[in-house]
């Protein structure tokens, strides 16, 4: 079984866990949610490209 995204998960938490930098915040889910209704795959899609923008900002 892949466990790609558990072990970036975990990558993540190891590294940035305690940082508040690039964090979501309980308003971006309200948001999510307030754009895409309950559709989980579209709440899934969003997050996942707003989180690629919000690391890719911090990066640069």
């Amino acid at each position: 079984m892949r466990r790609r995204i558990k072990n970036a998960a975990e990558q993540y938490d190891k590294k940035f866990g305690k940082s508040k930098r690039g964090q979501f915040y309980l308003s971006d889910l309200y948001e999510i949610e307030e754009e895409t209704g309950l559709n989980p795959w579209d709440s899934i899609s969003m997050a996942l490209r707003a989180g690629f923008m919000i690391g890719y900002r911090c990066k640069r």
